[in-house]
Protein backbone atom coordinates (compact mmCIF):
# COMPACT_ATOMS: atom_id res chain seq x y z
CA UNK A 1 0.00 0.00 0.00
CA UNK A 2 1.52 3.23 -0.75
CA UNK A 3 1.56 5.66 2.40
CA UNK A 4 1.35 8.90 0.46
CA UNK A 5 -2.38 8.29 -0.34
CA UNK A 6 -3.35 9.92 3.01
CA UNK A 7 -1.50 13.03 1.81
CA UNK A 8 -2.41 12.79 -2.18
CA UNK A 9 -6.22 12.97 -0.26
CA UNK A 10 -5.55 15.91 1.80
CA UNK A 11 -4.28 17.93 -1.14
CA UNK A 12 -7.14 17.08 -3.36
CA UNK A 13 -9.58 18.24 -0.84
CA UNK A 14 -7.52 21.03 -0.11
CA UNK A 15 -8.18 22.02 -3.80
CA UNK A 16 -12.17 20.70 -3.75
CA UNK A 17 -11.59 18.24 -5.91
CA UNK A 18 -13.41 14.44 -5.27
CA UNK A 19 -11.71 11.34 -5.93
CA UNK A 20 -12.49 7.21 -6.38
CA UNK A 21 -10.19 5.34 -5.68
CA UNK A 22 -11.31 1.41 -7.48
CA UNK A 23 -9.91 -1.71 -5.98
CA UNK A 24 -10.06 -4.71 -8.16
CA UNK A 25 -9.21 -8.24 -7.34
CA UNK A 26 -9.68 -11.36 -5.48
CA UNK A 27 -12.06 -10.75 -2.63
CA UNK A 28 -9.59 -11.64 0.33
CA UNK A 29 -7.32 -9.27 -1.45
CA UNK A 30 -10.06 -6.34 -1.55
CA UNK A 31 -11.00 -6.82 2.04
CA UNK A 32 -7.09 -6.61 2.95
CA UNK A 33 -6.39 -3.34 1.09
CA UNK A 34 -9.79 -1.83 2.35
CA UNK A 35 -9.07 -2.34 5.95
CA UNK A 36 -5.66 -0.87 5.78
CA UNK A 37 -6.76 2.22 3.65
CA UNK A 38 -9.62 2.62 6.32
CA UNK A 39 -6.73 2.39 9.10
CA UNK A 40 -4.11 4.92 7.72
CA UNK A 41 -7.39 7.85 6.39
CA UNK A 42 -9.22 9.25 9.24
CA UNK A 43 -12.47 10.44 8.65
CA UNK A 44 -16.00 8.80 8.98
CA UNK A 45 -16.59 5.52 6.46
CA UNK A 46 -19.89 4.58 5.11
CA UNK A 47 -19.92 1.76 3.01
CA UNK A 48 -22.91 0.10 0.84
CA UNK A 49 -22.46 -3.77 0.51
CA UNK A 50 -23.31 -7.23 1.62
CA UNK A 51 -20.52 -8.68 2.12
CA UNK A 52 -18.24 -5.69 4.38
CA UNK A 53 -19.50 -6.30 8.35
CA UNK A 54 -21.01 -3.36 9.26
CA UNK A 55 -21.93 -1.97 5.85
CA UNK A 56 -25.87 -0.83 4.68
CA UNK A 57 -27.27 -3.43 1.92
CA UNK A 58 -27.26 -1.40 -1.08
CA UNK A 59 -31.16 -1.75 -1.35
CA UNK A 60 -31.38 0.30 1.34
CA UNK A 61 -28.82 3.51 -0.14
CA UNK A 62 -31.90 5.87 -0.17
CA UNK A 63 -31.67 5.58 3.87
CA UNK A 64 -28.47 7.98 3.39
CA UNK A 65 -30.36 10.95 1.16
CA UNK A 66 -29.80 13.60 2.86
CA UNK A 67 -26.59 12.89 4.71
CA UNK A 68 -22.53 13.27 3.98
CA UNK A 69 -19.32 11.66 4.71
CA UNK A 70 -16.22 11.79 4.35
CA UNK A 71 -15.33 8.43 2.66
CA UNK A 72 -17.61 5.77 0.86
CA UNK A 73 -17.31 2.52 0.22
CA UNK A 74 -19.23 1.03 -2.98
CA UNK A 75 -18.83 -2.63 -3.32
CA UNK A 76 -19.82 -3.59 -6.43
CA UNK A 77 -18.35 -7.81 -6.24
CA UNK A 78 -21.68 -8.51 -6.66
CA UNK A 79 -22.68 -5.86 -9.55
CA UNK A 80 -23.41 -2.41 -10.30
CA UNK A 81 -26.59 -0.91 -8.56
CA UNK A 82 -28.53 1.85 -9.90
CA UNK A 83 -28.99 3.04 -6.00
CA UNK A 84 -25.31 2.14 -4.90
CA UNK A 85 -23.78 4.24 -7.76
CA UNK A 86 -25.86 7.58 -7.31
CA UNK A 87 -24.86 7.02 -3.31
CA UNK A 88 -21.13 7.58 -4.71
CA UNK A 89 -22.07 11.07 -6.01
CA UNK A 90 -22.97 12.07 -2.44
CA UNK A 91 -20.77 13.53 -0.01
CA UNK A 92 -18.53 16.73 0.07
Amino acid sequence: MNYSLPKICAQLNDCGHRRLLVLSGESLWIDKQLNEIQSIIAGDWQALSSTITGALPVKNAHLLLGREFLHGVFDAREGLHSEGSRYACWGH
